[in-house]
């Protein structure tokens, strides 16, 4: 089968879901993390890893973080938890992840950050 032989996606792409790539001999796939992993990589991307949390706002310190970064991508671990739309706003050394009260339990994130062009 050939790429242009494959249906089209709809939807929001997860964790679980997978990419198609042909090189012209042979379709293989990768997950949609490895592949947003080595995008990351090479983009000199900053992927923060968020502890389970259970309230918001969220305070994350982290030297690495500067004020001109911005939200590339997320994971939740618990999607569910996340109950209204959620900011990330950075600082030089921390990003905070709010506002207040918009979690019903818990979750654990891996935020994908980037400097501003």
């Amino acid at each position: 089968m050939q790429i242009h032989e494959l249906n089209t996606f709809s939807g929001t792409p997860g964790a679980g879901d997978y990419i198609a790539i042909d090189d012209g001999d042979e379709t293989s796939k990768i997950s949609l993390a490895e592949y947003v992993e080595s995008v990351a990589e090479e983009r000199e991307v900053l992927v923060i890893n968020v502890s389970s949390f259970s309230s918001l706002p969220k305070i994350v310190s982290d030297s690495r973080i500067t004020s001109d970064m911005v939200l590339m991508n997320h994971e939740l671990g618990s999607p569910a938890a996340q109950i209204a739309d959620w900011t990330v706003t950075t600082s030089n050394g921390s990003l905070t992840i709010g506002p207040s009260g918009a979690i019903d339990g818990s979750t654990s994130a891996k935020l994908y950050l980037m400097k501003s062009r």
